[in-house]
C-alpha cells in the first residue's frame, strides 16, 4: 500500500499532469502578452486609484457634514444667546470646539457676577433640554458656561480647541 506522499505523487503525475505557465498564450493575436508582475501592477494601480476616488468622495461628504453641523450648532447657540439676553443676562462670547466630526462643544461666557446669580441655574436646564432634543447618531452638542473675569484670555480658548466664535457676539 502506498504512503500518503506516494499517493500525492501518483495523483499529481497521472491524474493532474503538471501545468506549465507557458501553456497560456494570449487569446488576441497580435496583442502583446503581459507578465504576472505587470498584471499585478496594473491591478494594484487600479485599486489604488479607486481607493483614492472613494476617499476623496468620503472627504467631501465629511467636510459637508461638518459644515452643516457647524451651522446647526450656530443656530442652537443663537437660541441660547437670545434666551440669555431676553432674561436680562449679557453673554460676552460663545466659542465652538469641534470634538469629533459629529460632536460639538459650545462654551458661552457671561460676566462673572451673572454666572453666580441664582437665576442663572435655569440655563443649565434649558441647554440640557436642547442637548437631549438635538442629539442624534450624527450630531452631539454640549453647552457649557463660564463666568468671565477681567483676566479672561481668548488665546487660551483657541489653544483648548475653541477655534470658532459665534458672530452675534463678536465685537
Amino acid at each position: 500500500m502506498p504512503t500518503a506522499a506516494e499517493e500525492r505523487i501518483i495523483v499529481e503525475d497521472h491524474i493532474r499532469p503538471q501545468v506549465d505557465v507557458d501553456d497560456w498564450v494570449s487569446a488576441m493575436p497580435g496583442e502583446p502578452t503581459y507578465s504576472t508582475n505587470q498584471v499585478i501592477g496594473a491591478f494594484s494601480a487600479g485599486v489604488k486609484t479607486k481607493v483614492q476616488r472613494v476617499l476623496s468622495v468620503f472627504e467631501e461628504q465629511l467636510k459637508e457634514h461638518i459644515e452643516q453641523s457647524k451651522q446647526r450648532a450656530a443656530s442652537l447657540t443663537h437660541t441660547v444667546i437670545e434666551k440669555l439676553q431676553s432674561s436680562g443676562f449679557h453673554p460676552v462670547s460663545a466659542h465652538l470646539r469641534v470634538v469629533e466630526p459629529d460632536e460639538f462643544d459650545v462654551l458661552v461666557t457671561v460676566p462673572k457676577q451673572e454666572f453666580f446669580a441664582d437665576a442663572f441655574m435655569q440655563f443649565y436646564e434649558f441647554t440640557g433640554e436642547i442637548e437631549n432634543k438635538e442629539t442624534d447618531e450624527n450630531f452631539v452638542i454640549s453647552f457649557h458656561f463660564y463666568g468671565q473675569s477681567d483676566n479672561f484670555n481668548d488665546a487660551k480658548m483657541f489653544s483648548d480647541g475653541y477655534v470658532y466664535l459665534h458672530k452675534s457676539l463678536v465685537k
